[in-house]
């Protein structure tokens, strides 16, 4: 394989977690209250969108992994817009994320305790949304090479790369969901 190649192989991950980190440093230095003036406040309003927030067990993992298979396969379908909308997930994950922090931390909440919480599964969900938003990306890489090398040829090597993306990745988001089920609640209870 070509330097060049390689090279390009690396490209469509480290551009998903440079998106995850833009997002997270811009949500955790960006002010909480940069909403609309004059924007209602929904937080008396019953929560319609996550009807079922305190599950436990089995119903728990349930919903958490089919929330995470619906993040993957709006990541996946970033192909057709040659990754761009795979990137700005990430970066609306991380803000997301960013904002969150910056919540806990406004709230007093110390770094320990918020990293306990947060760390052991969400390495793995963030690793594992980089690797399936790489897959997303590869209609760029295919237009790049088209451009650059004039070549529309779609390797063997790219495809076995990419299923190894894909299922790395699925295989992350689902380790990320059975921590975040059976033991992140055993964290918090040690910090209750």
């Amino acid at each position: 394989m070509p330097m060049n190649e390689y090279r390009l192989n690396k490209v469509p991950f480290l551009l998903a977690v440079c998106c995850i980190l833009a997002g997270l440093v811009i949500g955790r230095s960006s002010p909480l209250d940069t909403g609309p003036a004059g924007a209602p406040d929904h937080a008396a309003d019953t929560n319609t969108l996550l009807p079922r927030v305190f599950l436990d067990g089995h119903d728990e993992w349930e919903f958490i992994i089919g929330t995470n298979l619906k993040v993957c396969a709006v990541l996946l379908t970033g192909v057709l817009s040659l990754g761009f909308m795979s990137m700005a997930n990430l970066a609306w994950i991380g803000l997301s994320i960013g904002w969150v922090v910056r919540s806990v931390m406004d709230s007093g909440m110390s770094w320990e305790r918020a990293a306990a919480l947060t760390v052991p599964h969400g390495l793995l969900e963030l690793a594992g949304f980089a690797m399936i938003a790489a897959v997303g990306c590869e209609g760029f890489i295919i237009v790049y090479r088209k451009l650059r090398f004039d070549d529309w040829s779609f390797s063997m090597d790219r495809l076995s790369l990419n299923v190894r993306r894909l299922t790395a990745g699925l295989l992350l988001v689902l380790a990320a969901s059975m921590v975040e089920t059976y033991i992140t609640g055993q964290i918090a209870a040690v910090f209750n």
